[in-house]
């Protein structure tokens, strides 16, 4: 009796031992599951969870803390036609017993790895070089592992360009409005584009599960990752998106990624990746705008706190900011996806992107055209890929009804040239006949020995053929000197042939030429129409003749130039690393209008330009181009009608190669006061209206003469 007595005690308290085992593991598990669903807390104990949630090392146990499958209420069959064959497309959801044995045998395995630890104190003494391999790996997989099978989405053989677009689970109507404006479906596949949005999982919100599931049974767009969404949990998002890429997609060359608050000009961004794709072809690229000098944030109550054990540098190398969206190579995908299985996953996409661009040393792009500021003007979208402060759908849609209207758009004041100019035009047969040469010298730019001049500024100077005495009084002033601070410049003056007294006006320039052994003049007829092909035969020329000189100075022969200040100018600039390529300075006019009126001699007729506006463009009257635009130009020249404003021509022939002017106001193209201390100003580069020859001798006398004291240079 007291036998049976004891082994009844015993039954009853291993049975209490087994209950009590059985309470700790399920409050444990609640326990974990509030912290998954709550998220970020201010405890040392959740500071650290957060933290190891970002490592893709032997911290990926953490990681797991927001990917493991909580229990998901199943969608019931709506009464919708949109859904069908639910159950054939749903994912697997796992029942509770399930969930807690995938739990257990995580903890096991980590425990197995030596990944779990008591304290704080106690994680940071884990082996960062543990491999990141086996089943760690399988879980960090998981993660990434989207919810949706889109594996047939890339068959496409013209494929070019994914876009990847972050969205939070919440935000329908923005993929809504982004899928009818600039995503818009048939679009994008003539240009080669397939969008689709990535979502992390919704929180404590299981009615957004049956939501989500929906619109991409309907669009089917959505790449679902297996992690919460989180502010912290962006560079999560990034990698699934790229994962699906990588595993999918590789036929396409470029993805653009971006957020839902952001407005793409697709067919700008598309035609600039085909340029560059055919100059970089497959290596490894990221192109945005790029932040250099961030700092890593060490405070533990901070949304953007990083810990020295997960990135050990105070700044982070430069990347560019999910803000603006970016884009990656097909190749520099490929390389990321590879490597983030084996390194530290610090919270934000563009931070981590940035880190493995730095050690595998991709080209990293600055372009601004990537723009992170809120729109001021919806014109001003014309000139940029991206453009931020969508902050409801309605402003989508805004932009893109204006955006789409190209009567809008030729109001503006930098056009799209694509819009405002008509098709190509062939004007090389033209321009072979017209700038056939009368007088020429194309050795000018060459010293005896056949060598090549180190010219730092070619001055062409416009000149009509009747202006002999203009020609001589500049020989006589400012264009005498051949060297100015150490620099070379040499002048040659460009024309056309005069419409009266031909022959005897001929001879002159014959004599002229002879003497001087400085002008160039081609067949054209001079006009104020014809002062264009005047600008494409300095390109031309130029081009052909003279490549090798550092910049071009072009202007009118009743300006006084002062090329000391031009060149000590230029020097500065050159000095900070300015000025070098892509250089075009004057007096630049902005929101120059088109004259519209017939009887103008400026009318320019719609069917060669028909924007409100003219791109900037310098005043004709002087200004200065770096040699490297100008065959480019030139062969821009070939293929661009012409009008008949030469100035407003050549600020065409800049946008069409990316060339920004830049505003000099030291360049008085109307005139400026010519006493010999007003001449001295170190800003003074130019002074228009000295059509009589006595006068530029005046200005010049003024210019050079020693005995005048002037303010800055009195002892």
């Amino acid at each position: 009796m007291v036998l049976r007595t004891s082994i009844i005690e015993g039954l009853l308290f291993l049975l209490v031992v087994i209950y009590m085992a059985k309470v700790i593991v399920v409050m444990t598990y609640l326990d974990a599951s509030k912290e998954a669903l709550m998220g970020q807390r201010d405890s040392a104990e959740v500071i650290r969870g957060q933290e190891g949630a970002l490592h893709a090392n032997p911290k990926v146990r953490s990681i797991l803390q927001d990917s493991v499958k909580m229990p998901e209420v199943r969608i019931a069959e709506p009464d919708s036609a949109v859904i069908r064959n639910e159950e054939e497309k749903k994912p697997d959801i796992p029942d509770v017993d399930d969930q807690h044995n995938l739990i257990e045998e995580e903890g096991a395995m980590e425990k197995e790895n030596g990944n779990i630890s008591g304290d704080v104190e106690d994680d940071k003494d884990v082996d960062e070089d543990n491999d990141f391999a086996g089943m760690n790996a399988e879980l960090f997989s998981k993660v990434l592992k989207t919810q949706y099978d889109h594996s047939t989405k890339c068959s496409e053989e013209n494929l070019f360009l994914i876009l990847l677009i972050n969205s939070k689970p919440e935000n329908l109507d923005y993929r809504i409005m982004i899928r009818e404006t600039w995503a818009n479906a048939p679009d994008a596949e003539t240009q080669g584009v397939l969008a689709m949005f990535v979502l992390g999982k919704p929180r404590d919100r299981p009615r957004l599960d049956a939501t989500i599931y929906e619109e991409n049974d309907r669009y089917d767009d959505i790449i679902l990752g297996d992690f919460y969404e989180d502010f912290r949990n962006s560079s999560l998002k990034v990698l699934t998106g790229l994962k699906w890429v990588s595993s999918h997609c590789s036929s396409a060359k470029f993805v653009f990624i971006g957020d839902d608050h952001i407005y793409l000009n697709m067919n700008r961004l598309v035609k600039s990746l085909r340029i560059l794709h055919v100059q970089e072809n497959d290596k490894s690229m990221w192109r945005g705008r790029i932040r250099s000098t961030s700092r890593a944030i060490r405070d533990k109550n901070s949304l953007y706190y990083v810990s020295e054990r997960l990135y050990e540098r105070s700044i982070y190398p430069p990347f560019c900011t999910l803000d603006a969206g970016f884009v990656l190579s097909m190749s520099a995908v490929h390389e990321l996806y590879r490597d983030s299985f084996d390194r530290s996953i610090v919270p934000f996409g563009d931070v981590l992107i940035g880190i493995v661009a730095d050690e595998m040393k991709w080209n990293v792009v600055e372009d601004s055209l990537f723009n992170y500021r809120d729109y001021e003007s919806i014109c001003e979208f014309g000139k940029v890929f991206t453009l931020r402060g969508m902050s409801t759908p309605e402003k989508i849609k805004t932009v893109f009804d204006k955006i789409s209207n190209e009567t809008f758009l030729r109001e503006c004041p930098d056009p799209d040239l694509d819009l405002v100019l008509t098709g190509l035009a062939d004007n090389e047969p033209y321009l072979n006949t017209v700038l056939q040469m009368v007088h020429d010298h194309p050795k000018y730019c060459y010293n005896d020995q056949g060598q090549e001049d180190k010219i730092f500024i070619l001055n062409l100077v416009s000149s009509l053929p009747r202006h002999f005495e203009a020609r001589q009084a500049i020989r006589e002033t400012w264009g005498s000197q051949d060297e100015i601070l150490g620099e070379k410049v040499k002048t040659l003056f460009v024309m056309g042939l005069t419409q009266r007294d031909t022959e005897e006006i001929q001879k002159q320039v014959q004599i002229e030429d002879d003497t001087n052994g400085d002008i160039i003049q081609a067949e054209f007829q001079e006009s104020f129409g014809n002062l264009t092909l005047k600008v494409v035969m300095g390109l031309k020329w130029v081009t052909q003749n003279c490549p090798h000189a550092t910049y071009i100075y072009k202007g009118d022969d009743d300006m006084f130039v002062n090329f000391p200040n031009i060149i000590n100018y230029l020097k500065k600039e050159r000095s900070s690393g300015k000025a070098f390529k892509k250089y075009f300075m004057g007096s630049v006019l902005f929101r120059s209008v088109r004259i519209t009126r017939k009887d103008s001699k400026y009318y320019v007729n719609e069917k060669f330009y028909s924007g409100r506006y003219f791109p900037p463009y310098c005043s004709g009257g002087g200004y200065i181009i770096s040699t490297d635009v100008v065959p480019p130009m030139y062969e821009q020249a070939l293929k661009t009608a012409f009008i008949p404003i030469d100035d407003a021509y050549q600020g065409i022939l800049a946008k069409k190669v990316g060339v920004v002017p830049q505003y000099n106001g030291g360049f008085k193209n109307w005139g400026e006061k010519s006493d010999t201390c007003s001449l001295r100003r170190e800003e003074l580069m130019t002074i228009h209206g000295f059509k009589d020859p006595d006068a530029m001798h005046e200005v010049w006398r003024n210019f050079t003469d020693t005995s005048v004291k002037c303010g800055h240079d009195r002892r």
